[in-house]
């Protein structure tokens, strides 16, 4: 073989063996480099998709599982995480949050049961068994309290339990028959109530004494109610 042959061999070689070590040791500095990965937590799955894909990696959701913590729809973790470094083309795996089967009961105080209705509905809960209490803060027919109470968790789509006011508790109407009207009215109105005297004569008893009393003694009557007395004329 020609001394020219030989040369021209030689350099091809060289140039083969050096463009071959050029990609090597390119290939050896991206794999120690690496990618790095992308915060994708708090991101929607179309989101997290295009930012990886810019990046030369793929997304793989693995589970979605409820979190309290994240809202449905959005990643809540991911693996590898932020800032590793991973090979071109490698997959990043995430978890999609189904967000929460739980939803705090809202504010009921002092509410009908249809403005409760509409509050509950908007918070994905329901109206569940009414029950009643006498209650001397809160009017008749507005709740006093809830079951569970207002800011406590509870199931999408439970009942909730509303108890109303059956406004004040009832009073003992105190026993003035045959008293005085005067010493009568006063006790009655040192119990709580109102007083309406009415008169009539009865020959048979004394004057100026209650004859009847309407409710009757030992009942129980709201306070500022009204107790009226029939009281026998004086002479």
């Amino acid at each position: 073989m020609g001394t020219g042959k030989v040369i021209l061999i030689t350099a091809i070689t060289s140039i083969i063996v050096s463009t071959g070590t050029f990609f090597t040791l390119r290939a050896l500095v991206v794999n120690e480099e690496g990618v790095v990965v992308p915060p994708l937590t708090g991101l929607r799955t179309v989101q997290a998709r295009k930012l990886l894909e810019a990046k030369g990696l793929m997304l793989m959701v693995t589970e979605q599982r409820e979190d309290p913590k994240v809202a449905e729809g959005l990643i809540a973790s991911q693996v590898p995480m932020e800032g590793s470094k991973v090979k071109p083309g490698a997959e990043v795996r995430v978890v999609v949050s189904k967000g929460s089967s739980q939803v705090p009961v809202p504010p009921l105080a002092n509410l009908t049961v249809a403005a409760a209705t509409q509050v509950l509905a908007s918070a994905g809960l329901k109206v569940g068994p009414v029950t009643r209490q006498p209650d001397d803060k809160v009017q008749k027919d507005q709740i006093v309290s809830s079951t569970p109470a207002s800011g406590a968790q509870a199931a999408k789509g439970s009942a909730i339990t509303l108890i109303l006011s059956d406004g004040p508790a009832g009073v003992e109407v105190p026993k003035v028959v045959m008293q005085g009207v005067w010493k009568a009215k006063k006790e009655l109105e040192e119990a709580g109530f109102k007083v309406k005297v009415t008169y009539t004569y009865d020959e048979d008893r004394p004057p100026g004494i209650v004859l009847r009393q309407s409710p009757e003694a030992g009942a129980k009557a709201a306070k500022e109610s009204e107790v009226e007395l029939i009281a026998n004329e004086n002479d």
